[in-house]
């Protein structure tokens, strides 16, 4: 499992990871059959791996004060020529991802989604919210966090508004490629979220020998693999076990 998760983490295609799977599992010793892996056995993999670490975060993944949260989005092709949309939250200094929301639209109603999704993962609202100038992120920010003062401008009028978003959305196109059409919201949501905890895990943004996680408020061990984050996530998550894992 963790293997698989790790490869669609790197962008491989789901034909290309049953290829590298059956390698690995080449031969079953028990029986002296071959093991072959499905793209729908993957697709199965994600979805329980996604849902598993959503339950995980609910849980024990709070992000501790914070200064700055900006939000975005990335376009995601489905075919006939319309988009599915990726709404991304980040908080700024510790660059945790606190949110992705893929939707049909980036209206008022997904707006407010990806707002409230980053609102739960965290125990406090920022000083400031910085947006592009999209006007349903405006009206979204000031309906839920009040007292926040929203920073709403143009990429027009100033590109590196919001540059530290832009720069996670550009390691997001490593795993989510702008050349592959997808036709499941549901599949495009978890392929997301598993990147964004890939990010929260493992990142380490420049001069910073941490990974956003270790922000968050949480007891992990420092040589974690996607193995032991599942492990972990399991043993919380089936056994309620929560307080060695809070700071």
């Amino acid at each position: 499992m963790a293997l698989i998760v790790t490869q669609l983490v790197s962008g491989t295609t789901h034909s290309k990871i049953c290829r590298i799977m059956s390698e690995f599992f080449s031969t079953d010793h028990l029986n002296q059959q071959t093991t072959r892996i499905s793209r729908r056995t993957i697709t199965n993999i994600a979805d329980k791996v996604a849902d598993l670490m959503r339950k995980f975060e609910s849980k024990v993944l709070k992000l501790e004060k914070s200064r700055e949260w900006q939000i975005d989005e990335i376009f995601q092709k489905k075919g006939n020529g319309n988009h599915f949309k990726i709404i991304n939250v980040i908080d700024v200094d510790t660059r945790y991802i606190l949110a992705t929301h893929v939707s049909e639209s980036r209206g008022l109603k997904d707006a407010l989604a990806a707002l409230n999704k980053a609102i739960n993962n965290a125990r406090e609202l920022p000083e400031v919210l910085k947006c592009d100038g999209h006007v349903e992120y405006k009206k979204a920010a000031e309906r839920l966090m009040s007292g926040v003062k929203i920073q709403s401008v143009p990429k027009s009028k100033d590109f590196s508004h919001i540059n530290v978003i832009e720069g996670t959305q550009n390691r997001m196109r490593g795993t989510i490629s702008r050349r592959k059409t997808y036709k499941s919201m549901k599949n495009l949501q978890n392929l997301a979220d598993i990147f964004r905890f890939d990010h929260n895990f493992f990142f380490r943004k420049e001069n910073v020998d941490k990974p956003p996680v270790t922000h968050a408020g949480i007891n992990l061990p420092s040589n974690l693999t996607w193995k032991k984050i599942i492990q972990i996530a399991n043993l919380v998550v089936e056994t309620k076990i929560v307080d060695q894992l809070i700071l």
